[in-house]
């Protein structure tokens, strides 16, 4: 299900690639893509997964969502998945989720359109995704 380009890139078939990717051998969204999902604002995403990994334990480790750093957020910028700045996108580097954050996301989020958008959007991604941490190419860009 997974298929590579000589550039190393990683394009997962059967899916949007600007909304299922691989980061940090991880097949993420970006908070932005869950939030469209959820119907709510991108911030109310970051801001549940900031103020629940105040608790010990963290409810949202790097497994479940992640801000991203600013070379992988260039490496999406130059692929097109996140727009530059002035052109809709934010200075911020932004936030993604993996699906075990999507479904935590959905147990604490308020409404029913975040379980009800989390099955839509992210439930529905193709089988046969490398296991986190199988690649061997650390923290570079895998879309």
């Amino acid at each position: 299900m997974v298929n590579h380009d000589d550039t190393g890139i990683q394009h997962l078939k059967d899916s949007n690639p600007s909304n299922i990717f691989e980061l940090r051998g991880y097949p993420v969204m970006l908070a932005a893509k869950v939030a469209d999902v959820f119907e709510v604002e991108t911030r109310q995403i970051v801001q549940n997964i900031k103020k629940n990994n105040r608790k010990d334990p963290p409810l949202f480790p790097e497994r479940y969502a992640f801000q991203i750093t600013g070379q992988e957020q260039e490496c999406l910028r130059s692929l097109g998945v996140i727009p530059k700045p002035g052109r809709g996108g934010s200075r911020a580097l932004p936030w993604v989720v993996t699906q075990k954050g999507a479904i935590r996301l959905a147990t604490i989020m308020d409404g029913p359109n975040a379980v009800i958008g989390l099955v839509g959007g992210y439930i529905k991604q193709p089988l046969g995704l490398p296991a986190p941490g199988k690649n061997g190419k650390g923290n570079s860009c895998l879309i």
